[in-house]
């Protein structure tokens, strides 16, 4: 899929997103969001939703990375705990075109 102008001025201006920032962008089509996903391939530090025509992209703080490394330590100990099975998945983009939405 070839990148178009829109995408590479997202690439742009995420490339100079802070820390704790989140870029928003309304009116953007379902291609342009696959298009932005399939280029920032498995950018770490990047959380993307779209929620129709919505796009947000959040570069959290390294402490958010800090709470979400916790709260995994926490259920493991949890489930092991209680003897339930746990299957780390890890994290992962989900999408429902019909509904036009994605995380």
């Amino acid at each position: 899929m070839k990148a178009s102008t829109e995408t590479l001025n997202y690439l742009e201006a995420i490339a100079h997103l802070p820390e704790g920032a989140t870029l928003v962008a309304h009116q953007v089509s379902w291609e342009e969001y696959e298009r932005l996903l399939a280029a920032l391939g498995d950018a770490p530090g990047l959380r993307v939703s779209y929620d129709e025509g919505r796009l947000e992209i959040m570069a959290p703080l390294a402490e958010h990375e800090a709470f979400a490394d916790t709260i995994a330590y926490l259920t493991r100990v949890l489930t092991r705990e209680l003897g339930w099975k746990l299957e780390a998945r890890g994290r992962a983009t989900l999408k429902r075109q019909p509904r036009l939405k994605g995380a």
